[in-house]
């Protein structure tokens, strides 16, 4: 299990990067004549978006049955030879705090995206997670196109990969929600970086649910903090939640 979320952290993070940024344009435009908040309109300081009710593991998924099984054949917490394949249900997000020109207060920058995939293996196998990071978006689409045409015109996708998720918290064989940390390697733009998650995991028989959690910074990642002519600073800080529903193969 902590192998999945490390996978799932991991593409978030690649994809916070992504998030920062806001192009005007399809094709690739230079950094100072994007707007990263939006272009011509002048974006609304908001809070923070609430944690999805998806990526509350314990609160939101129905009750897990220790004897569930997955057409009589896999029990809750069985994991040994067992890979488990990304499915419908995941998400990435990445979140920025940044200052506009136009507005007196920070505001965040928010980008999702469901396109997720791989697989993770929880007994001891290697795992893996990439994220798409062309189809993250936001409330504005200048800057998702800056995302993809600036940002990562040539590298799409994050990938996170775990060599051993370590051994499962107990509690986990009997459906119940715990928590963990997973480590696993990054892959952005070709540079590789080390990605600590806090893990929270159920298994539900049928399905798994993780939920992963951790900070990096522009300099982690090798990358240079997006920058327009309206927005007076980003934060060097990036927030990233990712989302698994994992289900057996």
């Amino acid at each position: 299990m902590k192998r999945t979320v490390v996978m799932m952290a991991g593409l978030l993070v690649l994809a916070l990067a992504v998030a920062c940024g806001g192009a005007s344009s399809d094709a690739p435009s230079p950094t100072g004549a994007a707007d990263f908040t939006g272009g011509a309109s002048t974006p609304v300081p908001t809070d923070a978006p609430e944690t999805p009710p998806s990526s509350q593991v314990a609160a939101t998924q129905p009750p897990a049955d220790s004897t569930g099984s997955l057409n009589g054949l896999r029990q809750t917490g069985q994991v040994e030879g067992i890979t488990f394949v990304v499915r419908e249900g995941s998400e990435a997000t990445f979140t920025v705090q940044e200052q506009l020109e136009r507005l007196p207060l920070p505001n965040d920058a928010v980008l999702r995206t469901t396109a997720l995939s791989g697989e993770v293996r929880p007994d001891g196998r290697a795992s893996s997670v990439s994220i798409d990071l062309h189809k993250l978006s936001s409330d504005q689409t200048f800057r998702d196109r800056y995302v993809r045409s600036t940002m990562f015109p040539r590298d799409p996708s994050a990938i996170l990969t775990i060599n051993d998720v370590g051994p499962l918290p107990g509690g986990f064989t009997d459906g119940e929600t715990v928590s963990t940390q997973v480590t696993g390697i990054l892959l952005v733009k070709g540079v590789e970086a080390p990605m600590t998650f806090d893990i929270e995991a159920r298994d539900d028989g049928d399905v798994v649910y993780a939920v992963g959690r951790a900070k990096f910074t522009w300099d982690q990642l090798s990358l240079r903090a997006p920058t327009a002519i309206s927005v007076v600073w980003v934060a060097e800080e990036v927030s990233v939640e990712v989302l698994l529903a994992l289900r057996p193969e």
